[in-house]
């Protein structure tokens, strides 16, 4: 799968880091993986050449800072004061991912590339994946077609695999393309499990990142691209005939594949006035209640919302919104969305216009360019600001474009 070679106590110790961070996050696992993150980061200190780039790691560490200072500061004016959710959100994400940072920095000042931080957090996510699959109950998962039982046994809810999945195959997916083609069967396998677990958001992010990748990656030659496009249309033809022709398959993801088709862009009353009773998708009719509702709150609350996680106190069904966006804006309004979302901003013009004056590295900017987007796109049906599991892969990409932002053509031989 990857080249065995000798490995580093800095490669293992952020390995293990990773896999606490993405993997043992549980309410009974998460106080003891945060002390265990904490514990790793001190001995990745302590062997440490303090060449650090200090920059970077502040640049980082500032802004999710300020995102949490806002959370904190949010319980001032809030509806109802939850200082245990901020307090949980300093312990259970702001200080593993501070010291997450730091290891970061510590490995690339080891004569590290972003590249080996990518194949750390594939290792990282095997491990994860396959702990998930140890603990989901097939046999029931299978005979009630309830997707939603894959790593049920870990007490954590499925989306958040998905999510992590989701966003490392994106990695994996250019990996596939620019790097080495052996990537492609971790990309595949995982394929099968974001499949399994029918979440509708990370079956199309997965598939669409993979399409626009490998299109990309024929470059300007237009006929070798309608080729692409030619097989691309013929197999995802082929997976949905199957998909909607199978009984298993069908009733495992088909429809709810089907009930995104039928209430895209419909209203929550739209939906129960065009769909039948007995073939609403209760999910996607409940998440559009709560988006409705938290932009609601956003329009009473603009400039600072109603404070952290204070969304759950005002809509009918006690959640939050499922949407990163609305989070933010209905609790923290539009101060802490311009907090939370600037440093995409800064990455993405960043990217942009290291494309735009064709630079050398084109591979890169575009690679972090179409991760931003396909987070973005799936941030609408997803929460990530304060979930580790979405933080570390999407810190790592933004180190990326930031480690190749300056580096001078022809320093680093292991860029394609």
């Amino acid at each position: 799968m990857l080249k065995i070679k000798k490995v580093k106590l800095s490669e293992i110790v952020l390995c293990l880091i990773m896999i606490l961070g993405l993997g043992f996050r549980s309410s009974k696992e998460v106080n003891v993986s945060s002390i265990l993150i904490i514990a790793l980061t001190l001995v990745m200190i302590g062997n440490a050449n303090f060449k650090l780039n200090v920059v970077q790691a502040l640049k980082y560490i500032l802004w999710y800072s300020c995102v949490v200072l806002m959370c904190a500061f949010s319980m001032i004016w809030a509806k109802v004061n939850i200082w245990n959710y901020v307090y949980a959100l300093f312990k259970d994400t702001f200080i593993p991912l501070i010291c997450f940072i730091i290891c970061v920095e510590i490995y690339l000042s080891n004569n590290h590339t972003p590249f080996d931080l990518f194949n750390c957090l594939i290792v990282a996510e095997v491990f994860v994946v396959l702990r998930a699959i140890f603990y989901t109950p097939w046999m029931e998962m299978f005979q009630s077609f309830d997707s939603r039982l894959f790593a049920s046994g870990l007490g954590r809810n499925y989306n958040d695999f998905t999510t992590q999945m989701t966003l490392v195959s994106l990695i994996l997916s250019y990996m596939s393309f620019y790097v080495n083609k052996k990537y492609k069967r971790i990309f595949f396998i995982f394929m099968i499990f974001i499949i399994i677990t029918a979440s509708r958001k990370a079956i199309i992010i997965s598939i669409l990142g993979f399409v626009i990748f490998y299109l990309c990656s024929s470059g300007i030659n237009i006929k070798k691209l309608m080729k692409r496009l030619l097989i691309i249309t013929v197999i995802l033809g082929l997976l949905l005939f199957v998909i909607f022709h199978n009984d298993f398959l069908y009733s495992l993801v088909g429809e709810k594949l089907l009930s995104m088709i039928q209430s895209f862009g419909l209203s929550s009353s739209e939906i129960r006035s065009t769909i039948s009773a007995s073939d609403i998708d209760h999910s996607l009719h409940g998440r559009a209640v709560l988006r409705e509702e938290a932009f609601k709150q956003f329009i009473e609350n603009p400039i600072l919302g109603i404070g952290y996680y204070n969304f759950q106190y005002f809509n009918r069904y006690n959640l939050y919104t499922h949407n990163n966006y609305l989070e933010l804006l209905a609790n923290l309004g539009i101060v802490g969305f311009i907090l939370y979302y600037c440093m995409y901003f800064s990455i993405f013009i960043t990217a942009l216009r290291k494309i735009m004056n064709k630079q050398d590295k084109q591979a890169i900017f575009k690679f972090v360019l179409i991760y931003i987007s396909m987070l973005v796109v799936m941030e609408y049906a997803q929460i990530t600001f304060f979930r580790l599991f979405a933080l570390i892969p999407t810190i790592i990409v933004f180190r990326f474009c930031d480690y190749y932002r300056n580096i001078r053509e022809g320093e680093d031989t292991n860029v394609l």
